[in-house]
């Protein structure tokens, strides 16, 4: 429905080992491996055992996700906007709640397209994400079947952000 991404930002606060490793996984989860992952800059000073760190990761699609680094001391904050072609998605509210953008034709008022919501934010079901786990867990199990994430998908979404958190603490 969003047609080929075009970018996709995400805003987060509290770590680049904390919530930074669930925007990797998050990221490799929807897009495939990341071909390259670079440092941009420090929300502050490495003064942190887990800094929040400004990340560019690009995909072989050609499209850029850029993880926002915000401070968390202000407030916490974990939102997830996807830009299409032909659409758009924000998760937003730590990912309960998600608003919907599709195109509409303005052009014959205003000479292009713009996004519309569509039809209002509603919200998501990330209030049972621990219980889908636990049945995906077990349906593996008794099915046979591989988990929809593995350890090794953890494990790749945590050595992405390690290999950040070294850049920025070797000064990179």
């Amino acid at each position: 429905k969003l047609g080929p991404i075009q970018h996709v930002n995400i805003f987060y606060t509290k770590g680049i080992l904390n919530n930074g490793s669930h925007a990797f996984d998050l990221l490799r989860f929807l897009f495939e491996e990341p071909s390259r992952v670079s440092l941009l800059s420090p929300a502050g000073e490495m003064v942190s055992a887990d800094p929040t760190l400004s990340v560019k990761v690009e995909f072989q699609a050609g499209f850029e996700a850029w993880l926002c680094a915000l401070d968390g001391e202000a407030y916490n904050l974990f939102e997830v906007d996807i830009l299409g072609s032909r659409g758009r998605m924000l998760l937003r509210d730590q990912g309960h709640i998600l608003d919907q953008f599709s195109l509409e034709d303005t052009r014959e008022r205003h000479g292009f397209q713009q996004l519309e919501p569509v039809p209002h934010s509603r919200p998501t079901d990330l209030a049972h994400a621990v219980q889908y786990a636990v049945t995906d867990l077990i349906d593996s199990i008794e099915n046979s079947n591989p988990p929809a994430c593995t350890l090794q998908d953890a494990r790749a979404a945590l050595d992405l952000s390690l290999k950040v958190f070294r850049e920025a603490e070797n000064g990179s």
